[in-house]
Parts: structure tokens; C-alpha cells; sequence
């Protein structure tokens, strides 16, 4: 599991369509501010956004 910055409190978990060839889902833990980001919010490479406990 990825996280955007060591240094920010994760609020959401990403998981992301695999990459082609792939059978492994990506998965982020996004800070508030991070999931703004265009990195982080492109609609279609998402399969799911969870708030993150």
C-alpha cells in the first residue's frame, strides 16, 4: 500500500484499475489535500475511494 506523504494523516484509500498486463491493484492512502491533486483524482483509473478510518 501507498501513501501519499509520510508526513500527512491519510483520510481516503484509492484502489486503481490494474495496469495492463497486471493482475495487482493498486491501492493509496490520500491525505484531504493530496486527493485534489490531478495525480490522485483521475476518474478513470478508479475503481473505488473509501474513507479511510
Amino acid at each position: 500500500m501507498n501513501q501519499c506523504d509520510e508526513r500527512h494523516d491519510p483520510k481516503f484509500q484509492i484502489k486503481y484499475v490494474a495496469g495492463k498486463g497486471s493482475n495487482l491493484t493498486p491501492i493509496w492512502l490520500v491525505c484531504e489535500k493530496c486527493i485534489e491533486k490531478r495525480c490522485f483524482s483521475n476518474k478513470d483509473e478508479i475503481l473505488s475511494i473509501e474513507v479511510f478510518v
